[in-house]
């Protein structure tokens, strides 16, 4: 479904220049009404899986197997692509999004349906129960464990998501984090007392000693925010300074003076990015959606009258269901009020998170840029399928050639330009301009409420 705002698409030009197999350099001129004249895209997907096919039978095949990443801000439209590639590699798609491991947070996590899974084999969705802690390292694990699984019967591993701190510790490793001690944790505890239990300024303290980390922490996530704050005082460290378990370069580092051999796979490496208008306006959209028609308070009201959902848990504190959950256990009785501020909160929650993902992945130097254009059913800019798939067929030196040649600097300095003209961006209402859509909504919701006081 298009929003209202869909045909204002920002001009959003610049030249791509990409090495190809053939060592000629071809360049591209993009904007966001022309798109490319390209021949169709099954058409090319198979000259380019019969080219990798004889790439491989004629160098022995390298030494280390390829796995494909994909990262991007939410909404961008990473599952959709991600099916399409497992489809034409043969390929199993491991999710990298810490929501969406969890049984019965479907709405929320915008979760792929069942259907849209249907033929493609899909690791770490719906794994654990929406009470249990999981963590980081979790992720690491399992989902290494899943790579080593597709590799073991000849298909290609796909791991996509937007949980940017899984996406980097899977590709170079766990941090050598020190495990919590008491004496560490009573000196945390004590530092938040004396700041008198307030959430900001003890995120001004994480600012001051861990900027990076104190970006990705979520409001009133005390869980992360100690752990972060007990790391520092172990080690005198924040998080992404820390060393990487078993020698993996420093992410910073890993192009001046480390080599790509370096890591255990070879990576390729792909974040996708559309214009940031228009990508704020899905976001905006795609929260009216889950509350107005795909059942998000239900979900969360059902969660939390069977017991099976708090605040307090990594779930609960999840954007969307933090809101959510907020909002139903709310007693305000202006109910108008209240669920406006309640559907502000979470696009503006959602917008903040898309920004900060962008803001990780510009320290991300083994990605390639992605422009894609989210409101079309025709992919343009240039065809992320085409372009992941040259990608994936070129030999290594090809990929770490274009990575040092960061040929996507003109995609991100045009991103981050596009990120400062969000400064003055106004959301605008589309299915809730509907006064009875609104008033239905409200209704619902005050019935779920009524409900939860009796638990």
């Amino acid at each position: 479904m298009r929003h209202k705002g869909h045909k204002s698409y920002l001009q959003f030009s610049y030249v791509l220049c990409f090495l190809h197999s053939s060592q000629v350099t071809f360049t591209i001129n993009f904007t966001a009404r022309n798109f490319l004249k390209l021949s169709s895209t099954v058409q090319l997907c198979t000259r380019l899986s019969c080219d990798l096919t004889r790439r491989m039978k004629s160098s022995s095949l390298e030494a280390k197997p390829k796995v494909i990443v994909i990262g991007g801000p939410t909404g961008v439209g990473k599952t959709k692509i991600s099916i399409q590639l497992a489809k034409l590699l043969n390929g199993e798609i491991i999710s990298a999004d810490s929501v969406q491991v969890y049984h019965k947070l479907d709405v929320g996590s915008n979760k792929p349906s069942i259907e849209e899974r249907s033929g493609i084999v899909h690791h770490l969705i719906d794994i654990v129960e929406p009470s249990y802690e999981f963590s980081a390292g979790e992720f690491f694990q399992r989902a290494r464990e899943a790579t080593e699984s597709i590799l073991s019967r000849n298909k290609v591993p796909i791991v996509v998501g937007g949980t940017s701190m899984y996406v980097r510790w899977y590709i170079y490793g766990l941090p050598a984090t020190p495990p919590a001690t008491d004496s560490v944790a009573d000196h945390v505890s004590a530092v938040l007392e004396e700041l008198g239990g307030n959430w900001n300024l003890a995120m001004e303290l994480l600012e001051q000693l861990d900027p990076v980390r104190a970006t990705k922490i979520c409001r009133n996530d005390w869980y992360r925010l100690r752990r972060a704050l007990e790391i520092y005082y172990a080690t005198g460290k924040p998080l992404s300074e820390l060393p990487l378990q078993g020698g993996a370069p420093n992410p910073k580092k890993l192009l001046h003076g480390r080599l790509l051999n370096d890591l255990d796979y070879d990576f390729r490496c792909f974040f996708l990015v559309a214009p940031r208008k228009e990508l704020n306006r899905y976001i905006d959209w795609r929260c009216e959606r889950m509350i107005a028609q795909d059942g998000l308070l239900k979900e969360v009201f059902e969660l939390l009258y069977k017991g099976e959902l708090s605040k307090d848990s990594s779930a609960g504190r999840a954007i969307g269901y933090r809101q959510t959950i907020e909002y139903l256990t709310n007693r305000e009785t202006n109910a108008m009020e209240q669920f406006m501020n309640y559907l502000r909160d979470f696009q503006n929650a959602s917008r903040q998170y898309a920004r900060r993902q962008l803001q990780w992945y510009r320290g991300e130097e083994l990605f390639h840029w992605v422009p894609v254009e989210i409101f079309s059913n025709n992919i343009s800019y240039v065809d992320p399928i085409q372009y992941i798939m040259h990608w994936f067929s070129a030999s290594s030196e090809q990929y770490e050639e274009s990575i040092n040649r960061r040929i996507d600097a003109t995609i991100r300095e045009i991103s981050l330009s596009q990120g400062r003209e969000m400064k003055t961006y106004t959301p605008e209402l589309v299915l809730f301009q509907d006064q009875i859509l609104i008033n239905s909504t409200v209704q619902e919701a005050r019935y779920f409420q009524t409900k939860l006081k009796e638990v």
